[in-house]
């Protein structure tokens, strides 16, 4: 069992990961908790995915939607569907609807990484269930922007570009295990960049 003292400590390092990371301790920007609302990663109105929120300097995560909570999900992948049963037919008159139909479902992902979800049954009204599972794709995954020193600096972490991918998923169990995979997929990004860039300075 963790120690007050060790919980602190960590807490410590989680804070400044997300500070230097430009993040609040929510693991989102300020403006974009507000327009947000609760914050939850999971919900199809998270602030970047409707054009208000601007993405942590690490890049714009690809977040999950629940395919089957989610109306718009599903009738977003039944006209993807439809799209890719009909190539040979003319589409040039709907593919600009086409596009803005499917930009909700865009934000969780690309032709590169995408991630979706799906809630897990325990038994129970279907009602009652809840996505205790998160995830993300950070593609690229661009950790040596945070805490960046000045433009004149030679450090390595602003000279070096690597190729970097950053795809996790998170999977809560029992009471509370969405709250804990929640806090995970907020902060996991920001300590682990920090932790990058510590790595390519020494």
């Amino acid at each position: 069992v963790a120690t007050k003292e060790f919980k602190a400590a960590s807490a410590e390092v989680v804070s400044k990961a997300l500070d230097a990371a430009g993040l609040e301790e929510t693991g989102m920007k300020s403006a974009d908790v507000a327009l947000n609302g609760n914050g939850i990663t999971l919900h199809p109105k998270h602030a970047h995915r409707i054009g208000l929120g601007t993405c942590p300097v690490y890049g714009c995560p690809f977040l999950p939607m629940d395919v089957h909570y989610e109306e718009e999900v599903k009738a977003q992948l039944e006209q993807m569907r439809k799209n890719s049963s009909s190539d040979g037919d003319d589409k040039s008159s709907s593919s600009s609807e086409d596009e803005k139909e499917l930009m909700m479902l865009k934000t969780s992902g690309s032709e590169k990484a995408a991630t979706l979800t799906l809630i897990g049954y325990k038994g129970g009204k279907l009602e009652s269930q809840i996505n205790q599972d998160r995830s993300l794709a950070l593609a690229p995954y661009l950790f040596w922007n945070i805490n960046s020193p000045g433009e004149n600096s030679n450090d390595s972490a602003t000279t070096t570009r690597p190729v970097a991918r950053l795809i996790g998923a998170f999977d809560g169990h029992a009471k509370y295990g969405e709250k804990v995979s929640e806090y995970v997929v907020k902060t996991l990004p920001a300590l682990l960049g920090s932790k990058l860039v510590d790595y390519l300075n020494s």
